[in-house]
């Protein structure tokens, strides 16, 4: 659940998520600007979810490369990255008006992982949501190299549809 935050110019190299946005309780983590960075994983490299019982909302990841570890011993099962980029709402979160423009991603099983699930789970004191909404996810400039068996994976729970996902100069 965070907000206002900048993460600029850094490099990542992760056994687990690189950059991972969660939400533990109904408030929202927003106006997030990731930009200038490095970020090398064996699981998901971006990763919103799957931790998602607030909301999460203009995101914007920009001239960003994603790459596997140098670390080639076996994590998660294997030594290439799991994805590259990752929005999971599995809680009742909305996910909506997120951005990415210039991103590279090398060498990841699922270059691109959209899920829209219903995991029925309680926390605390908060019940269980319906599933909820990914909407509004734009890829501009996006470059996929030596994408894994995967590829773009796109899923929703039956009734639930994923909804204006956009894609311009996509190679």
């Amino acid at each position: 659940s965070s907000s206002d935050v900048i993460i600029s110019d850094c490099r990542v190299e992760s056994d687990d998520d690189a950059l991972c946005f969660k939400t533990h309780q109904d408030v929202p983590c927003e106006r997030i600007v990731v930009t200038n960075c490095l970020l090398s994983s064996h699981c998901n490299a971006f990763k919103i979810g799957t931790d998602s019982y607030g909301d999460f909302r203009d995101i914007s990841v920009s001239n960003c490369i994603i790459t596997p570890p140098k670390n080639k011993k076996k994590f998660w099962g294997h030594v290439d990255g799991l994805s590259g980029i990752l929005l999971s709402s599995m809680d009742g979160a909305r996910i909506e008006n997120i951005n990415f423009s210039n991103i590279t991603v090398s060498d990841a099983r699922a270059p691109i992982l959209l899920r829209l699930g219903d995991r029925g789970r309680a926390r605390g004191k908060q019940k269980s949501k319906p599933a909820g909404v990914i909407r509004g996810i734009h890829f501009n400039g996006l470059r996929v190299r030596r994408g894994g068996p995967l590829g773009l994976e796109a899923t929703a729970v039956p009734g639930h549809c994923i909804e204006n996902l956009e894609f311009t100069d996509f190679s």
